[in-house]
């Protein structure tokens, strides 16, 4: 597996998605959109992302159940969340994250901010050089 930093999209806002897309392209991030749940738990396997953008309220399968989901399948990634609605959500869906072995990295509010995402996910890529590196170490 190469050096590529992956980042998965799952939101069923297209616009709000291809923004985040751009975003996240111009921070060397190859990406991929989803806009359902089941197509995140479906796709996380096989692309393999470093961080997964989780939208919280989707039709098909809401972000808590992703995310619990996730835990049960033994997905280890960073999660950014990301609603438009009751912060609430997000607190309940961070311990959910770090119960099922989780890294939350935090959340984004629509609107979301340029800064606030660029921020996110350079956090989410220093985070994960460091793992790589104590597990090169053998920390």
């Amino acid at each position: 597996m190469s050096n590529e930093k992956r980042l998965l999209i799952v939101d069923d806002e297209p616009d709000f998605a291809e923004i985040v897309s751009e975003i996240a392209e111009s921070l060397g991030f190859r990406t991929l959109s989803v806009t359902s749940g089941k197509h995140c738990l479906e796709m996380a396997p096989v692309f393999e992302p470093d961080i997964i953008l989780l939208d919280l309220v989707m039709p098909d399968m809401d972000g808590m159940e992703v995310v619990m989901a996730m835990g049960r399948r033994g997905l280890k990634t960073q999660v950014i969340l990301t609603t438009g609605y009751d912060e609430t959500m997000i607190q309940v869906a961070e311990v959910l994250g770090d119960g099922n072995g989780l890294s939350m990295l935090g959340s984004v509010t629509k609107p979301a901010r340029v800064e606030t995402i660029e921020a996110l996910l350079r956090n989410g890529t220093n985070e994960a050089k460091e793992t790589k590196e104590e597990q090169r170490i053998g920390a």
